[in-house]
């Protein structure tokens, strides 16, 4: 295991924070003691409120720019939810199949023949809406429910196309084939008599595992009592500070006593609901969680005076004079060198009589400094291969 340049400790592979684990950079050079790891710092329940007596906080919590209302993550999530609107009011407003209207969340777009998609119409909200029209054409608009059970349809009328189809291609010794078309192999000495492949036997066993679970809580939803699908039931944290792993996704890989300890936080709710209770709820994370979480602030660059900064554009009036003393004057400040130049005597001295490569081990730099501080004094250095001749014509030892 690496360990931490500062400190000596020991730097692990990955860490969990608030039930999922996050993967470590193997170049990571410090501990998590000595430089904390902060995830998803791009995303808004990451992003603490901060005090906006300046001004220059926006209503999410982002940094935003002084000339504008809103930061620039707000304008682009303003497009997207208003061309949103305009796509689902031009598709009726209502799920096709139930005629569900309630929640804008819960309704999508599904495609009425999916050789003919062209693009997805969820992220592609800075395209023209003429493109976007002409795609909404081939949608049919549909609940999240009612999207769920097409999908569901969708898949069983594939499967049994591909078991009454043809057979492609003889089978070996120690073959069988699927009934979604893969071959497999199997070995019926060590007892192996399994009639799927691996991808169905998966698929299998996380239906019945969140069969299972859903039993425990009813098998129906517990606001409208929803149960034609296993697929579109969830299960919801009430109180999300003290949920410790997502149920929607664990497949039975966690222990069956955590599993049971994580149902007794949730309820179990469909797709529909569970969007317009987290509407309802306004997607916001509670206090106790947001003071647990790192605070996560912009960077910004270490200039004399942050207020007046250069700008990239002369004005009219100004001359190329008065352009180059703004520069200097709000340079950043200049580090010191860790080695200092030698003097211009010493160094002329030195490039005649050893390889550039020998003065820099003397000085602790690189060739190429040597030839910039040569450069800098306006000295002239050996031309190439001036050394290698030199130890060819001296007589040997």
């Amino acid at each position: 295991m690496a360990k931490c340049k500062k400190c000596d400790s020991d730097i692990p592979h990955r860490v969990d924070i608030f039930g999922k684990f996050y993967y470590l950079r193997t170049t990571r050079t410090k501990c998590l003691s000595c430089s904390p790891f902060i995830p998803n710092i791009r995303r808004k329940r990451n992003r603490i409120i901060r005090d906006d007596s300046t001004g220059l906080i926006c209503k999410c919590g982002n940094i935003k720019k002084s000339h504008l209302s809103v930061c620039r993550s707000c304008i682009v999530n303003d497009r997207r939810f208003q061309v949103r609107e305009k796509a689902i009011d031009y598709l009726g407003s209502k799920c096709s199949r139930c005629s569900y209207h309630k929640c804008l969340k819960a309704l999508e777009f599904h495609h009425k023949n999916p050789k003919e998609k062209d693009f997805q119409i969820s992220g592609n909200h800075t395209r023209k809406w003429e493109s976007i029209q002409s795609e909404l054409d081939k949608c049919v608009l549909l609940c999240a429910n009612c999207h769920v059970e097409t999908h569901d349809e969708i898949a069983k009328r594939e499967s049994q196309i591909k078991s009454l189809g043809p057979m492609q291609g003889p089978l070996l010794v120690g073959e069988n084939r699927c009934g979604c078309g893969r071959i497999y192999e199997i070995n019926r000495k060590k007892g192996n008599s399994r009639t799927k492949c691996n991808s169905c036997r998966s698929k299998v066993q996380k239906l019945n595992f969140k069969q299972y679970i859903c039993s425990i809580k009813g098998s129906s939803c517990q606001v409208c009592g929803y149960s034609n699908s296993y697929r579109a039931l969830v299960f919801h944290h009430k109180d999300p500070s003290i949920k410790d792993f997502n149920l929607n996704t664990t497949n039975g890989r966690k222990a069956l006593d955590k599993v049971l300890a994580e149902l007794d936080k949730c309820i179990l709710l469909c797709q529909n609901c569970h969007r317009e209770e987290h509407v309802r709820l306004g997607d916001v994370v509670s206090e106790e969680s947001l003071k647990l979480r790192p605070n996560v602030q912009k960077k910004t660059k270490n200039y004399r005076n942050k207020e007046t900064r250069p700008r990239k554009t002369l004005n009219k009036n100004s001359t190329v004079k008065e352009a180059t003393k703004r520069k200097q004057k709000f340079n950043p400040i200049k580090k010191d060198r860790p080695t200092k130049r030698p003097p211009k005597e010493v160094l002329e001295s030195l490039l005649w009589e050893i390889p550039s490569t020998k003065i820099g081990e003397r000085f602790n730099v690189s060739d190429k400094a040597i030839e910039k501080w040569a450069k800098f004094y306006g000295l002239e250095k050996p031309p190439r291969g001036y050394w290698a001749r030199t130890r060819s014509e001296r007589p040997p030892t």
